[in-house]
């Protein structure tokens, strides 16, 4: 464990990350940061591992924005210790290629070094989203059919 984070460091970080602007988000992550976010790359892209401020700010800038509108990210819970920081925020967004508003909510644990970000590891409430983003439920239970096979999901 490294050197304690300041709320205020914490506190910058989620606010930038809120604001989806890449000039404050960049000021706040180091530059080897690693991003790792959970979930069905297939139907969530932007899921996955990013590596690097430049890849990090992108997913932020570009990649979110291609699927989602961000409408409201607020946190409900924040807890720090030591170097480690833990988020749940609950999110509104509206998925661009539908207009459908989807409501989930994420965790994120970040990891600060030098009062920057080094690791991000998010968790969403996927299997939620997956079904709010194809308009339906999943029942992921059933035996597949394969004339549908567009609508099943591996998670």
């Amino acid at each position: 464990m490294g050197e304690p984070v300041s709320c205020a460091a914490v506190q910058a970080f989620y606010e930038a990350l809120a604001s989806r602007d890449p000039v404050r988000l960049a000021q706040c992550l180091a530059d080897d940061v690693e991003w790792h976010m959970s979930g069905p790359v297939d139907v969530l892209v932007f899921c996955g591992y990013r590596r690097g401020k430049a890849a990090v700010v992108d997913y932020i800038a570009r990649l979110v924005p291609s699927m989602f509108a961000v409408k409201r990210y607020e946190p409900e819970e924040i807890v720090i210790d030591g170097d480690t920081a833990a988020m749940i925020s609950n999110v509104t967004s509206v998925q661009k290629q539908t207009g459908r508003i989807l409501t989930y909510q994420t965790a994120v644990f970040v990891v600060f070094r030098d009062g920057k970000v080094v690791s991000v590891k998010g968790l969403s409430d996927t299997f939620d989203m997956a079904e709010q983003v194809v308009g339906h439920r999943i029942d992921a239970y059933r035996e597949p059919d394969p004339a549908a096979a567009k609508d099943v999901i591996a998670l």
